[in-house]
């Protein structure tokens, strides 16, 4: 298999296995920016409390991979971590975000 068809093998695995980030404080609390800086969009940790300015809203809707890679603050510790695995779910979004600049 080849390495680019192994990726995108990878990525569509991913998108089948990562349980849905917790968003319930998207509205009311601080969530954080955990992918690669976007020029003119926002930059890696950057942090968003109560919404998205409307440039954000609409790269997400654009790139929904993204939204795997905005989680709460609370979680910033545990997603570094997952971050440094490159089999997680969430390190094959990050690199795929990163293909994509």
């Amino acid at each position: 298999m080849s390495e680019a068809k192994g990726k995108e093998q990878a990525v569509k695995t991913a998108e089948q296995v990562v349980k849905p980030a917790d968003r319930s404080n998207v509205k009311t609390g601080s969530v954080v920016y955990m992918g690669p800086s976007i020029k003119n969009v926002m930059q890696e940790g950057t942090v968003f409390t109560n919404g998205y300015p409307e440039k954000v809203k609409a790269y997400l809707e654009a790139h929904p991979i993204a939204k795997e890679l905005i989680v709460a603050t609370s979680q910033m510790a545990a997603v570094k971590k997952e971050l440094r695995d490159v089999n997680s779910a969430r390190s094959i979004f990050y690199e795929k975000m990163k293909g994509e600049l």
